[in-house]
């Protein structure tokens, strides 16, 4: 089948000198290599929309790539402001790319949507012009991240010396390079390592005796969008998520034609991240409960048992739950020999049990591996327990982004430890109700895992954005729907053993910190930090501003409730305000 196949307009969205300087020395020679930018002749009205600041497009006027980029594509200029330093990048990269999808879509364009830090290999162009021009409205890659450190030498070694010449690789020879350096996040994904992700949004199985990998995915980087083939653009998407969230599947149906690249073969993408951002900087061996290794028929209903709760989940609309099921092979290698042959067997043999009821084993041993890691009973702790608060993150007046890595937990201090006193302070958020899930407050003590929900297990006491208390990993309502704008209140008494939450103004289910009645939560007994956690993935990031000084309050505290920044003179056991260490919240 044939379609309609209108101008090729590239996008990318980017600010700042570290990922302009990606854009002119990954994207851009990549896109030069002879299979992309130069196979294109039949498509002179092709446009480069470059969605960035007037200072970072002035920068890059006179560079020696991008003037080779010129001579094979005009580009544009989208406008975006400068973020400032409260914004939450995910949506204002989510800005750029909707401002780039209408332009698409006003000029019946197809829309190749890019970073800056990624690399295509040659072919790949070639190969979208062709998936299109035969009927395909949209193109999907499987998405995964590869340290940047590890595979930049590589890459490297192949560039030629002058400026502005094309960086060619091979689908095999990027592959290759890909697979020999997995990102930490990545790793988790492996079905056969002990340190399997608890939110699995990939998982692969290594191929033995190859230089490859099966990939089944629910995270997928639609790298090619047909707006010629729509007759309504729904943007909503950008309003609260990034790409790729469900913005696909709200613009094409189930029985759209979408292209699943399921070989590297015919495109390979590889994109690159810090080898200590997102969960890098925790030691596989510490993201897993070690005790279970022993375990192979609890490791294995553990694991499906993930898989199932990913694809069941909120964040996962009806075509990423369809296309899970596809295999995609990413190898630098052959792949035809019957090794790959008996992986993507055992692969699919696997996968399709998500697609059916659990097992009465697989809800057992769900049940054992969630009673173990929640309730933490002693012996088995000591072997399992993941690295627990310590002095971790301060916060003060501060923003913190719900960028922790796809799936992934963190805990957030945001004061110091208290034992005794009264203390309120606040946490803004302009999405926390939109959101979901996504982030929750209140307090834990050092034993609370770093890597856990706060209120996932008897260490810890929350509010979460769905209108929940958590506590010993159970979810409780309180408090009517979520609303979007929103500020939480939170007043400890630690000399009473009680905390209240509110929203707005008002304390829920009629709490009153001031005559001590109707506590959110009682008994808390253990010194505790203020705290919370985000989680990045689901219905869409929260983005989190903690007030703990008084002079940035909206609303009045409770009588003789204090500011944390009183806490030096006023019953602290076990830290002092200055003992925490600055850790940066990097992206996921």
């Amino acid at each position: 089948m044939t379609s309609f196949v209108g101008p090729f307009y590239f996008i990318v969205v980017f600010w700042g000198k570290d990922h302009r300087e990606y854009f002119l020395r990954l994207l851009v020679p990549s896109l030069l290599s002879e299979g992309n930018l130069p196979a294109l002749k039949d498509k002179s009205d092709s446009k480069f929309l470059i969605c960035t600041t007037v200072e970072d497009w002035s920068a890059i006027q006179g560079d020696p790539d991008f003037l080779a980029l010129t001579g094979r594509i005009q580009p544009v200029l989208i406008e975006i402001s400068p973020p400032n330093l409260q914004a939450n990048k995910y949506l204002v990269m989510s800005e750029g790319h909707k401002l780039a999808a209408e332009r698409a879509f006003a000029d019946k364009a197809c829309g190749i949507f890019l970073t800056p830090d990624l690399v295509l290999s040659d072919g790949s162009v070639t190969a979208l012009h062709r998936l299109a021009s035969s009927g395909s409205n949209v193109v999907l890659c499987a998405a995964m991240r590869f340290t940047f450190e590890g595979c930049m030498p590589r890459i490297e070694a192949l560039r030629k010396a002058e400026p502005g010449a094309a960086l060619t690789l091979a689908p095999r020879t990027l592959a290759a390079i890909a697979l020999r350096n997995m990102h930490a996040e990545t790793l988790r994904y492996d079905w056969d390592a002990p340190c399997f992700a608890e939110s699995p949004y990939s998982c692969f199985w290594r191929v033995p005796g190859e230089d490859g990998i099966v990939v089944h995915s629910f995270s997928w980087a639609p790298l090619l969008v047909n707006y010629a083939t729509l007759a309504k653009h729904r943007t909503e998407t950008f309003d609260r998520w990034t790409l790729d969230g469900d913005y696909v599947f709200k613009n094409f149906s189930l029985d759209d034609r979408v292209h699943v690249v399921r070989d590297s073969d015919e495109i390979c993408l590889v994109s690159f991240t810090g080898a200590r951002e997102l969960p890098g900087h925790l030691p596989p061996d510490l993201l897993a409960p070690r005790w279970y290794n022993g375990w192979p028929l609890v490791r294995h209903y553990w694991k499906v048992h993930c898989l199932r709760s990913v694809k069941n989940s909120g964040g996962m609309d009806p075509l990423k739950r369809r296309i899970f099921a596809l295999s995609v092979r990413l190898h630098g290698g052959r792949a035809d020999t019957a090794a790959w042959a008996t992986t993507d067997a055992r692969a699919d043999a696997i996968v399709r049990t998500i697609y059916t009821d659990p097992s009465l084993l697989e809800r057992i041993c769900a049940h054992v591996v969630r009673f173990i890691r929640v309730h933490v009973p002693w012996p088995l702790s000591l072997f399992h327990r993941a690295k627990t608060i310590a002095a971790r993150a301060r916060a003060v007046n501060g923003e913190y982004e719900n960028q922790s890595g796809v799936g992934s937990h963190r805990i957030w201090l945001t004061g110091p430890l208290l034992s005794s006193g009264r203390w309120y302070w606040e946490a803004w958020s302009p999405n926390l109700g939109a959101a979901e899930d996504t982030a929750t407050v209140g307090v834990v003590t050092p034993q609370h895992s770093i890597v856990r929900e706060l209120g996932s297990s008897r260490h810890g006491w929350g509010w979460r954005g769905d209108c929940h208390t958590l506590h010993r990993g159970r979810r409780t309502q309180y408090g009517k729907a979520a609303q979007v704008d929103q500020v939480i209140m939170v007043a400890l008494d630690m000399d009473a053993g009680k905390i209240w939450f509110g929203r707005n103004g008002d304390w829920l289910e009629k709490g009153n910190p001031g005559s001590g009645a109707q506590p959110t939560f009682h008994g808390i007994t253990e010194a505790v930090f203020p705290a919370f956690s985000s989680k990045h993935g689901g219905g869409g990031t929260a983005t989190m501003h903690v007030h703990v000084t008084s002079d940035s309050w909206i609303y009045t505290p409770p009588t003789g409730f204090r500011p944390l920044t009183d806490v030096d003179e006023h019953g602290v056991r076990g830290g002092t305000a200055n003992e925490f260490t600055e850790t940066p919240v990097r992206a996921g």
